[in-house]
Protein backbone atom coordinates (compact mmCIF):
# COMPACT_ATOMS: atom_id res chain seq x y z
CA UNK A 1 0.00 0.00 0.00
CA UNK A 2 1.27 3.43 -0.87
CA UNK A 3 0.11 6.97 -0.18
CA UNK A 4 -2.01 7.03 -3.34
CA UNK A 5 -4.30 4.30 -2.01
CA UNK A 6 -6.04 6.87 0.21
CA UNK A 7 -4.60 10.09 -1.20
CA UNK A 8 -5.59 9.68 -4.82
CA UNK A 9 -8.63 9.66 -7.08
CA UNK A 10 -11.31 7.54 -5.43
CA UNK A 11 -9.46 7.25 -2.13
CA UNK A 12 -10.80 8.10 1.32
CA UNK A 13 -8.84 11.36 1.31
CA UNK A 14 -9.45 12.28 -2.33
CA UNK A 15 -10.34 15.88 -1.49
CA UNK A 16 -6.74 16.51 -0.42
CA UNK A 17 -3.40 16.26 -2.23
CA UNK A 18 -3.16 13.63 -4.98
CA UNK A 19 -0.33 11.24 -4.11
CA UNK A 20 -1.16 8.55 -6.65
CA UNK A 21 1.89 9.19 -8.87
CA UNK A 22 5.37 10.58 -8.25
CA UNK A 23 4.55 13.67 -10.31
CA UNK A 24 1.22 14.39 -8.60
CA UNK A 25 2.81 13.66 -5.19
CA UNK A 26 5.38 16.41 -5.76
CA UNK A 27 2.98 18.86 -7.43
CA UNK A 28 0.36 18.43 -4.71
CA UNK A 29 2.70 18.77 -1.72
CA UNK A 30 5.77 20.92 -2.36
CA UNK A 31 5.23 24.36 -0.80
CA UNK A 32 1.52 23.60 -0.28
CA UNK A 33 -0.32 23.86 3.04
CA UNK A 34 -3.70 22.98 4.48
CA UNK A 35 -4.91 26.32 3.11
CA UNK A 36 -4.55 24.84 -0.39
CA UNK A 37 -6.98 22.03 0.51
CA UNK A 38 -9.63 23.59 2.77
CA UNK A 39 -12.13 20.75 2.21
CA UNK A 40 -9.62 18.13 3.30
CA UNK A 41 -9.56 16.34 6.64
CA UNK A 42 -9.55 18.70 9.64
CA UNK A 43 -6.84 16.64 11.38
CA UNK A 44 -4.29 18.14 9.01
CA UNK A 45 -5.12 21.72 10.01
CA UNK A 46 -3.00 21.54 13.17
CA UNK A 47 -0.22 19.95 11.18
CA UNK A 48 0.15 22.11 8.09
CA UNK A 49 -0.21 25.86 7.90
CA UNK A 50 1.57 28.75 6.23
CA UNK A 51 4.62 28.27 8.46
CA UNK A 52 4.66 24.48 8.16
CA UNK A 53 4.03 23.35 4.56
CA UNK A 54 3.54 19.71 3.61
CA UNK A 55 6.98 19.69 2.00
CA UNK A 56 9.45 22.51 2.58
CA UNK A 57 12.26 21.97 0.04
CA UNK A 58 15.61 21.84 1.82
CA UNK A 59 13.98 21.57 5.25
CA UNK A 60 12.84 18.10 6.37
CA UNK A 61 12.15 19.33 9.92
CA UNK A 62 9.89 22.00 8.46
CA UNK A 63 7.88 19.51 6.37
CA UNK A 64 4.48 18.45 7.71
CA UNK A 65 4.32 15.34 5.51
CA UNK A 66 7.35 13.81 7.21
CA UNK A 67 5.93 14.71 10.63
CA UNK A 68 2.57 13.14 9.76
CA UNK A 69 4.01 9.73 8.88
CA UNK A 70 7.16 9.47 11.04
CA UNK A 71 6.91 9.76 14.82
CA UNK A 72 10.58 10.68 15.14
CA UNK A 73 9.85 13.76 12.99
CA UNK A 74 6.44 14.71 14.39
CA UNK A 75 7.83 17.39 16.74
CA UNK A 76 4.53 17.47 18.60
CA UNK A 77 3.01 19.48 15.75
CA UNK A 78 1.40 16.64 13.87
CA UNK A 79 0.42 14.27 16.65
CA UNK A 80 -3.20 14.04 15.48
CA UNK A 81 -2.22 13.36 11.89
CA UNK A 82 0.46 10.88 12.96
CA UNK A 83 -2.06 9.10 15.23
CA UNK A 84 -4.53 8.87 12.35
CA UNK A 85 -1.91 7.43 10.00
CA UNK A 86 -0.92 4.96 12.74
CA UNK A 87 -4.48 3.63 12.99
CA UNK A 88 -4.45 3.17 9.22
CA UNK A 89 -1.05 1.40 9.36
CA UNK A 90 0.25 4.14 7.08
CA UNK A 91 3.34 5.34 8.93
CA UNK A 92 6.88 4.80 7.69
CA UNK A 93 8.64 4.37 11.04
CA UNK A 94 9.27 0.69 10.40
CA UNK A 95 11.10 1.41 7.15
CA UNK A 96 14.32 3.27 7.99
CA UNK A 97 15.39 3.29 4.35
CA UNK A 98 12.17 5.00 3.26
CA UNK A 99 12.45 7.57 6.06
CA UNK A 100 16.05 8.27 5.04
CA UNK A 101 15.11 8.53 1.35
CA UNK A 102 12.29 10.98 2.10
CA UNK A 103 14.51 13.08 4.36
CA UNK A 104 17.27 13.18 1.73
CA UNK A 105 14.82 14.03 -1.06
CA UNK A 106 13.45 16.95 0.95
CA UNK A 107 16.96 18.07 2.03
CA UNK A 108 18.06 18.08 -1.60
CA UNK A 109 15.20 20.37 -2.64
CA UNK A 110 12.36 17.90 -3.34
CA UNK A 111 13.17 17.94 -7.04
CA UNK A 112 11.08 16.17 -9.64
CA UNK A 113 13.88 13.84 -10.77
Amino acid sequence: QGCGTCHGPGGDAADGPDMSTASSFRTSLVAKTYDDYLDWMAVTAQCSNGDFPYIAPGNPDGSALLAAVSHSHSQGRCDGSYAYHSTQKATIDGNAELVEDLVLWIQNGANAD
